[in-house]
């Protein structure tokens, strides 16, 4: 569990705005590493990883931050402001056992940002499906931006001419191996 705890809280503080103090970044990361900890202890099943997935999720649905992330951010320090502008309008990140992916809008697929190996063959192995090596990842933090932001991922939303979905850049953070 410590593992995608870490790599999760790391992901989410990546997001924080680079003017944050390095500080104040690594005490929000602990703090939300801790409380996500105590909020998922007993809904952690690594032989059925998948169970429990919808309450461990944390989610920013129309813009509300949720609740871990806002008390974590208060306790450290985080400006509420700065919270506000972190991330997308629409994003939902999963920290289950082998784990941790996140979804921005609610049409798009899925990405990883850190995968156990060993966790996701035993898991596919006793589903009796097939086994392939995995690369362990976590995302590295953003950027800070530039002038002309170079979105790698696009989120939809609905545009103000009736249901044609329109593209809002959001900057999706880039692999960095873990060993």
């Amino acid at each position: 569990m410590l593992n995608e705890l870490s790599a999760a809280s790391t992901f989410l503080a990546s997001h924080l705005p680079s003017s944050t103090p390095a500080a104040t970044r690594a005490r929000f990361q602990s703090v939300l590493s801790s409380r996500m900890q105590s909020k998922f202890s007993q809904h952690w099943d690594p032989s059925h990883p998948l169970r429990g997935n919808g309450f461990r999720a944390i989610s920013i649905l129309g813009g509300r931050v949720d609740a871990l992330i806002v008390d974590a951010a208060e306790d450290a320090g985080v400006q509420q402001h700065s919270l506000d502008k972190a991330f997308p309008d629409e994003f939902v990140l999963w920290t289950d056992p082998g784990s941790v992916s996140y979804r921005v809008g609610e049409r798009a697929y899925p990405v990883t940002v850190w995968e156990d190996k060993g966790v996701s063959q035993s898991s596919d192995a006793r589903k009796g499906g097939r086994t392939s090596p995995v690369t362990v990842t976590i995302k590295a933090p953003p950027q800070a931006p530039t002038s002309q932001p170079q979105p790698a991922v696009e989120r939809l939303s609905t545009s103000s001419k009736g249901n044609t979905p329109s593209a809002a850049p959001y900057t999706v953070p880039q692999p960095i191996l873990v060993s």
